[in-house]
């Protein structure tokens, strides 16, 4: 197992079970480049699953597939535009739809000033979640109208 990594202080470089890789990003396209060089030094007839492991990292190899899809065996190669679709937080609720799943009523904030008008076409309790990632919080659930303010100026 090869990990691929930018930041040197997180716990998981410190595991035994991979070889860490420090590369410059692991969210920027640059890491298509470090793919294709790490690729380069490993024999040909050798197989290897890309494995990713977060939104970025999905992001980044499914813009780039065409360049590393002949390398590395990727399982969702054949379902890229359906996956980078459903990254867009915005997408799912659409997706859920024409599928016939249920998906909560939902609301996009960009910040408190719109809570007054939104929050009584929802119904309690809220769970809000950041749509830009790495945010101080993935989910919170929200029981009382005032509670969101203060979670949305966090």
């Amino acid at each position: 197992v090869h990990a691929f990594e930018n930041k040197h202080y997180i716990p998981g470089v410190y595991t035994k079970l991979a070889k860490i890789h420090f590369v410059e990003s692991i969210k920027a396209r640059s890491l298509v480049d470090d793919l294709i060089e790490f690729r380069a030094g490993i024999p040909a007839g050798r197989e290897i699953v890309l494995f990713c492991t977060n939104d970025d990292n999905v992001r980044v190899v499914g813009s780039e597939m065409d360049r590393l899809s002949e390398d590395y065996l990727i399982s969702w190669r054949d379902g890229r535009d359906q996956v980078l679709s459903l990254l867009l937080k915005s997408n799912i609720e659409d997706q859920c739809r024409r599928q016939g799943r249920n998906y909560p009523k939902s609301r996009t904030l960009t910040g408190k000033d719109k809570v007054e008008v939104i929050a009584p076409e929802l119904s309690l309790p809220f769970i809000i979640k950041p749509i830009m990632p790495q945010s101080g919080f993935k989910v919170l659930k929200i029981n009382a109208e005032d509670e969101l303010v203060s979670a949305i100026e966090k």
